[in-house]
Order: structure tokens, then sequence, then C-alpha cells
């Protein structure tokens, strides 16, 4: 039986049919107008305070007595005639903090106390001020653009338990000469650590190949660990607490390096955080800390007038520039920046060296058993990360003057 051939089809018989796709709706979220809402925020503010002019402010004269005595004009003056070096020097702080894990405060700090002339609390209340603006908006562009970055185990323990540290500083009265030393300590020693994490730590040789193949390890199965791990970060989270109610910053340094250092030490290879991620999470602590302490320190009304005008110099600059920090630097130019914190580290040494320290034999001893302990860490980090190396069937890769020069220039 044969069977009937099927009949032929003529190419003018084909019918073609083109599906149009609707063009892709674009939400306010995704445009970059999206990413400034916090600066356009805080700078129809500040338009208002420069250009609106102001009477009499006779609320609370005890404590802001310059505001209380003469009517205020546009406040134009009042912010720039003698905060101007303070609206330069955050122009490098907010890129600065949108670039590597500090917060403006390591460039407000040392110019508030050494250039401006504030005392160590009103160093501290200026910091946090100018973080509350900088860090936030940073931290919103973090959430808004990159949330998967953010890891809310780390970020909810730093905050949780930095208020208490915050709250339990805030009670406890220390002579500022030492609130001052603490700022050169952390500022020091955290370049120690962030010198040696970018540039002398062991890595992978790039032209080995494992002997062994990795596995991975999985969840941690020991209690014990885990106890270890969670204890510290509660632990590193209330000393961060502790030190931002002191200087005005730290949370951000402490958790950065805990990461690192610490956590990513103890627990399984899944689940160590990444330098990205840490980076990211530290701005969205200290941001919200920030805030925490400048709402502490203005309910109690303990906020000169001279640090809301230098505030208001400043504020305009860092709700900009710490977001761009983050989106405009290329690889190349963060780099570049971690160079310019270095410098920056060891002359806000030297300026406190001459300046406050001096001859204190007490203050030399402290800042030579905080280094010490931090190098001896280091080294105990370096060997273990060889063995760690090692282990994998890997090859370090041997540090040279080019090895050096390469990783100083790249991230």
């Amino acid at each position: 039986m044969q069977q009937k051939e099927a009949p032929m089809q003529h190419p003018a018989d084909t019918v073609e049919v083109h599906i149009s796709t609707p063009p892709k709706e674009v939400t306010f979220r995704q445009t970059r107008a999206a990413r400034f809402l916090p600066a356009m925020v805080v700078l129809m503010v500040w338009l208002y305070l420069v250009t609106y002019s102001h009477g009499p402010l006779n609320i609370h004269k005890n404590h802001n007595s310059s505001l209380a005595e003469t009517p205020l004009g546009t406040l134009w003056n009042e912010f720039f005639a003698e905060y101007y070096p303070m609206t330069i020097a955050m122009i490098g702080g907010s890129l600065i903090a949108g670039s590597t894990p500090l917060g403006g405060g390591v460039v407000a700090f040392p110019v508030a106390v050494l250039i401006i002339g504030f005392s160590a609390a009103e160093g501290r209340d200026f910091t946090v001020l100018i973080q509350t603006i900088g860090m936030n908006a940073a931290g919103y562009l973090i959430i808004l653009t990159k949330p998967h970055l953010l890891d809310f185990t780390l970020v909810s323990a730093f905050i949780i338990f930095g208020v208490p540290g915050i709250l339990f500083g805030l009670s406890l009265n220390v002579s500022p000469f030492y609130i001052v030393l603490t700022f050169q300590i952390l500022v020091l020693e955290f370049a120690f650590i962030f010198f040696y994490l970018n540039i002398l730590a062991p890595r992978d040789s790039p032209s080995a190949v494992p002997t062994q193949q990795r596995t991975s390890r999985g969840p941690d199965t020991k209690p014990m660990r885990s106890v270890l791990a969670y204890g510290s970060m509660v632990l590193a989270a209330f000393a961060g607490g502790f030190i931002t109610s002191k200087v005005g910053s730290g949370s951000d340094i402490v958790l950065y390096a805990y990461g690192l250092l610490i956590w990513n030490i103890i627990v399984p290879e899944s689940k160590r955080f990444s330098d990205t991620s840490l980076t990211a999470s530290s701005v969205v602590v200290m941001g919200i800390l920030s805030l925490v302490t400048s709402f502490c320190r203005a309910m109690t009304f303990d906020i000169s007038s001279d640090v809301l005008f230098c505030w208001g110099a400043t504020s305009w600059v860092v709700c900009i520039g710490a977001p761009m920090g983050s989106l405009l630097l290329t690889p190349g130019l963060r780099a570049q920046m971690r160079i310019v914190f270095y410098l920056l580290a060891i002359a806000q040494f030297v300026g406190f060296a001459v300046l406050r320290v001096k001859s204190e034999v007490t203050a030399w001893i402290i800042i030579g058993c905080s280094t010490f302990a931090v190098i001896s860490f280091l080294c105990f980090h370096a060997k273990f990360s060889l063995q760690s190396i090692r282990s994998r069937g890997s090859r370090p890769e041997k540090l040279s003057a080019e090895t050096i020069k390469s990783r100083l220039l790249t991230i």
C-alpha cells in the first residue's frame, strides 16, 4: 500500500510570525536619580539653611549661647567663615569612606581636633554627625544596587551588640587625652592590618597548580567552633560600639578586621566573608551606629553650636561624595585611595605624636604594646595562611619588590 506524499508547501505560502516584545519598563528605582535620593533631601535642607534668614533662636540658651544671643542671618558665614578647611578635607574623606572599609571619621576627627581646634568630645560629635549623612547615603546606595553584598547576620549582630557598647561608652568619663590616643592607636593599627591584608598576606601563586582537589567541607559541625565564632562576634561588636562612642568611628574598622582575621580563620571556607561583603556591611553598620550616637548626644543637649556649624559646612559634600566614591572609582583609583589612606595614617600619627602625645611615657608604652600585639597576631595569621595554602597542595606566591608593587597598585 502506497503512502500519499505530503503536498509540497510553496515558499510563498509560509507565514512568518514576528512577536514584538514590549519595551522593558524602567522604574524609578533603576534610574540614576534614585541613587542620590538622600543627597537630594540633604541638599534641599542645606539650601534652606544657607539662604533663608533666621531669627534669634532662644531654645536651650545655656547649652547654645552663641545661638541665643544674637539673631542669625542665612548661616552662610557661620558655616564657612571658620570651617571651610573641614569642607575641603571632607571631599577626600568622603571618597575614602566610599572606596575603603573606613568611615569619613578617619579624616574628620584629626582635622577637627588638630586643625579646627575642637576638643576630643567635639571631634567625636562632629564625626558621628557627618557619618550619619555620608555613611547612610552610601549604605542606602548599597541596599539599592548591591544588596547581595550584605550579610544580615553580620550586620544585625554588630548593630544589636554595638548599641550597648555605645551606651556604655557614653556613660563613662574618659580623659580627652586618652580619647585622642585611642583614635591614634585605632588608625595606626588598622593601617598595619590593612597593609598586611592587601600587600603582605600569603596568597596562592598564580602559576601553581594544586595537587589535591579542594572539596567543600559544608557547614561546620563542631559546636565549639560555632560558639567561638559567634561569641567573638559579640565581643567585637561591643568593642566597636564602645570605640565609636569615644572617637566617633570604629565599628566599621572592627567589623572588617574581625571578619578577615578571626571569623574567616574559625569557620569553614564555605561560610567565609569576602572582602567586598565585609566592606559593604561595615558601611551600613557604621551609618546606623553613627545615627544612634548622634541621637543620644542630641537628646542630652551636649552637641555645641560650633559642631553644628561645622556639620553644616560639610554635610552637602559628604552626601554626594560617599556614594560617588563607591560608584565612580575604578579598581585603579581605589588602589590609589588605599595608598592615600596609608599616607594619611602616617601623617595623623606624626601629627598627634608631635602635638598631643609628646613625651608622655605611658602613652608610648600603650602604643608600643598595642603595636606589638597586632604584629604578633599578623605573624600568626601569616603562618596559618601558609599552612592552609600548602595543605591544598598549592604553592604560596613569593614576595618580591615586583610583587609588592603589583599588589599595591591593583586590588
